[in-house]
């Protein structure tokens, strides 16, 4: 067996530590935030919402919410 260096772990950086993302969305998504992280009301098909990915963290990795565009205020 080849070694190959030092692998990736699950859950580390996988982009610069102190970006975030925000991507306008409609409508739920199969993988993705089910319930708005302010309302926690179900996000349902044709409404719009922001999914908000976190800056990646070395120890804990990134995670992802959903906000309903009318509750971002």
């Amino acid at each position: 067996m080849r070694h190959r260096g030092a692998q990736p772990k699950r859950g580390n950086v996988l982009r610069p530590h102190q970006y975030s993302t925000i991507e306008y969305m409609s409508g739920p998504s199969r993988k993705g935030p089910k319930r708005c992280l302010r309302c926690h009301k179900s996000i349902k098909q044709g409404e719009p919402w922001q999914r908000v990915t976190s800056p990646a963290d070395p120890k804990y990795g990134s995670y992802v919410v959903g906000i309903h565009t009318n509750c971002s205020g």
